[in-house]
């Protein structure tokens, strides 16, 4: 349905032309945000081809961001594996396993049980030992996954083979954090660089990155390939924290460095936790390995403040800490512009 609304359409940036009701995001997730662009039916049409694949592919996204849409959350693919032997788990928001999900470990002279909480634990306990007199059970929360079993997350990125659909994902994290945030700016001209890449990009821009999960250690680690730079942030506590940390800190970073090495067309910047040993300072490397003023480009963030919030797991704080980072660095932008513009008497 569409209705004789006239506006700038976000994708085609045409101007005057007769608007869909709903903008394309909002109608994929159910939510009532609304923006004063929109998207042309054309547009629409072209998006609704990515719309499926991106909702089913985007799972990790949307579990950490705790993204409900008509479907409702979606459930996280995971293996929890445990003295050799692998099971798999569903998790839901926060990366723990969703109500219900219990895993049976098998073993000659046991059977451990994992379960969400001590509660279902019990129960599959009674159960199984109901169904087998003998058996020698080990009931162990499934959330004390650092006691024991390891934990893989299952990424299924068969969605992201075409520049489109990755384009389209990052769009919809990127808006949905705004809405969540309230950034007041982020539709100004100041994140125009910012919609226009993820938009448009190049060919050979990845948009949205891969996020690894390294069980063993349990280190996150998120490479995101930007025209300026890439970011690798490691951590080895608060997964769903570090996720929301690194996606949205890069932002703050992609402002710095497209503004002052907008020329740059391939630079690498690794932003690294020194406290785990890997680095002292982040480092920028441009296009000859020439290192630069890092200092003056992307100061560094104050990991001793964040890793409080690691140990208190609190995703909200964090989302407010790098919102304020960005704010921040926006308006000291805007500042600089109307400093640096000429004084008419």
């Amino acid at each position: 349905m569409s209705s004789s609304r006239k506006g700038k359409c976000i994708y085609c940036s045409r101007k005057d032309i007769v608007l869909t009701d709903s903008h394309i995001l909002t109608a994929a997730f159910g939510t009532d945000f609304v923006l004063e662009e929109s998207v042309c039916k054309e547009c629409q049409k072209r998006a609704k081809a990515f719309e499926e694949p991106v909702l089913n592919a985007c799972r990790f996204l949307r579990v950490i961001l705790k993204l409900e849409g008509r479907r409702g959350i979606p459930g996280l693919a995971a293996d929890v594996l445990f003295r050799g032997k692998k099971k798999r788990v569903t998790l839901g928001p926060n990366l723990k396993p969703l109500s219900g999900s219990t895993v049976l470990f098998k073993s000659e002279s046991w059977v451990c049980i994992f379960a969400t909480d001590k509660k279902i634990g019990l129960r599959r306990k009674l159960e199984y030992e109901t169904a087998h007199p003998d058996a020698h059970l080990k009931p162990l929360p499934l959330e004390i996954l650092g006691e024991g079993p390891e934990m893989r997350i299952s990424m299924d990125w068969g969605a992201f083979v075409t520049v489109g659909a990755r384009r389209f994902a990052a769009k919809v994290a990127f808006e949905s954090y705004v809405k969540k945030c309230g950034v007041a700016v982020a539709y100004s001209n100041e994140y125009e660089g910012i919609k226009q890449f993820i938009l448009h990009g190049t060919e050979r821009d990845n948009c949205l990155a891969n996020i690894f999960v390294a069980p063993s250690t349990e280190q996150l680690v998120m490479d995101v390939g930007f025209p300026h730079h890439r970011i690798f942030v490691q951590s080895t506590k608060g997964h769903e924290l570090l996720a929301i940390v690194s996606l949205f800190s890069l932002l703050h970073y992609w402002v710095r460095l497209s503004k002052t090495h907008s020329g740059i067309e391939s630079a690498t910047c690794y932003v690294v936790n020194p406290q785990n040993g890997y680095a002292k300072e982040p480092k920028l490397y441009g296009p000859n390995i020439e290192l630069l003023d890092v200092k003056r480009v992307a100061p560094p963030i104050p990991w001793r403040k964040m890793k409080s919030w690691y140990t208190r797991n609190d995703p909200a704080r964090a989302i407010d800490y790098a919102a304020g980072r960005l704010n921040m660095e926006i308006k000291r932008a805007l500042a600089k512009k109307e400093d640096s513009a000429p004084q008419h008497t």
